[in-house]
């Protein structure tokens, strides 16, 4: 992944003069670990991924300002809620905090409840 971060940073310095990345960020609640989020542009390719792992449920996506992206977490024998979220990002401006909760499907024991 820290390669196409830098291929997109040298993308946004070629066509714009200057080498600016952000971040998008939210909390998986309840922190669950294996998640898997995924940043793809309006055609649906992966411009970013992120494995939460932090023990709150934080992640970040590094992505370049400007453009429609979606994020979508994912973790098999999990549903999220939403299950996805849509974004209008402007050049420059704050970019909001993209949350989900997690939740075990239907006979999946939640990973607090496996101690992981």
């Amino acid at each position: 992944m820290n390669k196409i971060r830098m291929l997109l940073c040298v993308l946004a310095f070629a066509f714009a003069g200057t080498a600016y990345c952000d971040t998008i960020s939210g909390v998986i609640i309840p922190p669950t670990h294996g998640v898997v989020v995924d940043l793809s542009d309006k055609f649906g390719n992966i411009v970013d991924s992120a494995l939460v792992t932090d023990p709150q449920g934080k992640y970040s996506l590094s992505v370049v300002p400007y453009g429609e992206f979606t994020v979508t977490p994912s973790l098999p024998g999990y549903t999220f809620n939403p299950p996805f979220v849509s974004l209008r990002l402007p050049v420059h401006g704050e970019y909001p905090r993209v949350n989900f909760s997690a939740r075990p499907e239907s006979g999946m024991r939640s990973s607090s409840a496996m101690g992981t």
